[in-house]
């Protein structure tokens, strides 16, 4: 096993090294450090020496908010309430393409040997069960979209 580099008091991008902070799960030194904005992060020892982590994020709101500012065809359309407004949403009844029982949110689990019926929706499954008969399986999901869609 190698002896532990130091970095207490280093800087690394706008990062200054405060003290050892445990290790990661692959064995690496993790080091508390300040930022320049004031933000307290820990940080894998291996990313502060190798330049991966340069601040808490700090760094990467700024630059974000840089490239969004100077972008001109961005700042047309910012308060343009219209640009907000998409002409497509995707809907849970839409037919995905790697879909091959020909009914959405129905699959065959090859697994269990079973059909499989599923409705996601705003957020949670409201549908999610097995069934022998691919007949079931189908009309539990027309029934769940009844409810939960209509």
């Amino acid at each position: 096993m190698s002896a532990r580099i130091d970095l207490t008091g280093q800087k690394f991008g706008r990062l200054t090294v405060i003290e050892p902070h445990g290790h990661s799960k692959n064995g690496n030194q993790r080091w508390l450090c300040q930022c320049k904005c004031g933000n307290m992060k820990v940080v894998d020892g291996y990313r502060l020496r190798h330049g991966t982590t340069l601040s808490c994020g700090c760094l990467r709101n700024e630059v974000s908010r840089y490239h969004l500012l100077t972008n001109e065809k961005t700042r047309e359309q910012i308060g343009c309430i219209e640009s907000l407004k998409s002409t497509w949403h995707p809907k849970s009844t839409d037919l995905r393409s790697a879909n091959k029982s020909g009914v959405t949110g129905v699959n065959f689990d090859t697994f269990q040997n079973k059909w499989i019926a599923r409705l996601y929706w705003k957020g949670s499954y409201r549908l999610n069960r097995s069934f022998r008969n691919k007949g079931d399986a189908i009309q539990a999901r027309l029934d769940c979209e009844k409810q939960y869609l209509d």
